[in-house]
């Protein structure tokens, strides 16, 4: 709805963790209607700036319905899913469409995938990303292991809101 308003949206997964404002990381100087993170063959699409475009709206509708029919032949959706993720969802449909569709990487030194925690060059080399991804991991529990680990898990147990409210403190983190 909000795109068909003429709203550009962000789309995040909740489980990335931001640790800063995205916005000045966004493309300038370039026409674009999907802005995403790149990680290695794929766009992420688990953090993405969606324009309000014709294009956009087209892409997301294909994606999104391609996903659903696919999550419609499982009867319990969340272990026994087999079929395409949606990143690679959306490259095939950015193959597909590469002539209607304007799609940008986002700075891949500000937008990480998962493989930030792990790969020790990054972690001890680089600048903490605006985003992370925290994806090449499987199951709830370990992923907020992994947070809790790099001090950026903000719920304490039982809790439903953050344990440290301000920008500042997420950022020392």
């Amino acid at each position: 709805q909000l795109l068909n308003n003429n709203i550009n949206i962000f789309i995040t997964e909740s489980d990335a963790v931001w640790t800063g404002n995205p916005l000045h990381t966004l493309p300038t100087g370039l026409e674009w209607d999907i802005a995403a993170g790149w990680d290695q063959s794929v766009y992420m699409m688990g953090f993405s700036c969606i324009r309000a475009t014709e294009a956009s709206i087209d892409a997301l509708s294909s994606v999104l319905g391609s996903f659903e029919s696919q999550l419609e032949r499982y009867d319990d959706k969340l272990s026994n899913f087999t079929g395409s993720h949606d990143a690679f969802i959306f490259r095939d449909y950015v193959r597909a469409h590469q002539k209607e569709i304007k799609v940008v990487a986002l700075d891949p030194y500000l937008h990480l995938g998962g493989k930030w925690y792990t790969d020790c060059a990054s972690v001890q080399y680089c600048n903490l990303p605006v985003t992370i991804q925290n994806n090449w991991i499987v199951g709830n529990t370990a992923k907020i292991d992994r947070l809790k680990k790099f001090g950026q898990w903000y719920l304490e147990d039982g809790e439903e809101i953050c344990s440290r409210n301000t920008p500042a403190q997420i950022n020392q983190s």
